[in-house]
């Protein structure tokens, strides 16, 4: 699979890391288009904010992980936002702006209280973030 992607990537063809179906509350909120955090927080579920592109590698794997665990928590939802187009349109997209220093993948993660419990670019970070918020619960 990651031989595949890279020769998709080489020979410029990008596949959407989201296209993949699957269970759990996954739903792409912007291509790029600015966003309000508020208005994709989901009500008594955790939630999950993924930035990302579909030429950045790293996303790949981070939606791979964010899925599966999306699969297997029921309480955690995730919100993409997909900069869509190449590496330097995408990154001038007002969605871009989430992406803290530039960095992707961004994800952040928040309560459902609405507290932000992590922002960063490892999504292993992240779920362990989550995990632990969890366990409090």
């Amino acid at each position: 699979m990651l031989l595949l992607l890279g020769a998709l990537l080489l020979a410029g063809t990008w596949p959407d890391p989201w296209a993949a179906k699957g269970s759990g509350d996954v739903a792409i909120v912007s291509t790029g288009q600015a966003i309000e955090l508020q208005d994709v927080l989901v009500q008594d579920k955790f939630t999950v904010i993924d930035v990302g592109a579909s030429w950045c590698s790293p996303c790949h794997d981070a939606a791979r992980a964010l899925r599966g665990y999306a699969e297997q928590h029921p309480d955690t939802a995730i919100r993409v936002v997909n900069l869509e187009g190449e590496p330097h349109q995408s990154m001038s997209l007002p969605a871009a702006t989430l992406a803290e220093r530039g960095v992707l993948p961004w994800i952040l993660v928040y309560a459902p209280n609405g507290e932000r419990l992590y922002g960063g670019p490892k999504s292993d970070k992240a779920l362990k973030k989550l995990d632990r918020a969890r366990r409090k619960l």
